[in-house]
């Protein structure tokens, strides 16, 4: 929501306390969570002692993140998070248009058929082959870039050995860059999960010049890529960028429908 009114604001239902912290985020339109305000609250009645006027004072204008936007980053009264993906991009690399069983939806590669491959054989380890059917290969190295906010983000990479002549181990290695900085050395995606079976590596990065790079540097063979997708930090200022990938993934159990 917009300020308008920050009077009025302080009675507003969006305003709903889940657990017994609100987070909120001010900024503008352009430029979102500038200030994040972490409150713990306490009484039997623990609204009645957020006093928004006086915190919001002056911030006419800009846009409001309450807890309704943000309570998936609130704890459980367990402990433990919650977290809801928010999916800014997602590519099926050298394919079409495709979306997942669960509702995710790739576009199109950007960079076009050349330098694509694909496979009819079915893929190990996921029930979304036509994700991994489908390749971008390039000689030496390739780029995707991906207009982003400034921030930190996490990715998720995916991959597979559909190529008969790099199907056991030690055929093909490249190294894998998001923002020019290593990621992951010389993957060898046979040696890693075998032939025609799928490999998802995740990771957190910081985008600090508006624009999210994803580049690769080939030691054997041609470096490829089978999809990837970008998610909005799931717990923000509580987690910080890394520079190296793990085996995982950040949409499995989610649905986007």
């Amino acid at each position: 929501m917009v300020v308008e009114d920050v009077q009025a604001l302080a009675l507003s239902a969006d305003w709903v306390v889940v657990f017994n912290e609100v987070l909120f985020q001010v900024g503008t339109p352009d430029t979102p969570h500038v200030n994040d305000i972490k409150l713990t609250l306490e009484g039997d009645d623990p609204t009645q002692d957020l006093n928004i006027p006086a915190i919001l004072a002056g911030q006419e204008g800009k846009t409001i993140f309450s807890d309704t936007n943000w309570d998936q980053n609130l704890p459980d009264p367990n402990g433990t998070p919650t977290p809801t993906p928010i999916l800014i991009a997602a590519v099926n690399a050298g394919g079409t248009e495709f979306t997942a069983q669960n509702g995710l939806a790739y576009a199109a590669d950007p960079l076009g058929a050349g330098g694509s491959f694909r496979t009819n054989a079915d893929i190990s380890g996921t029930t979304n082959d036509a994700l991994y059917q489908s390749e971008r290969w390039q000689k030496h190295a390739f780029v995707y870039e991906t207009q982003v906010a400034n921030g930190i983000y996490d990715v998720e990479l995916t991959f597979a050995e559909i190529w008969s002549g790099a199907q056991t181990a030690g055929k093909r290695k490249f190294d894998v860059l998001i923002e020019d900085k290593l990621v992951f050395k010389d993957l060898d995606i046979a040696d890693e999960v075998g032939f025609n079976a799928a490999l998802t590596l995740v990771g957190k990065v910081e985008v600090t010049d508006g624009s999210l790079t994803i580049s690769t540097d080939a030691s054997l063979q041609n470096p490829k890529i089978a999809g990837f997708s970008i998610w909005q930090n799931q717990i923000p200022n509580e987690t910080e960028p890394t520079n190296s990938f793990q085996i995982g993934n950040i949409s499995d159990g989610f649905e986007f429908l």
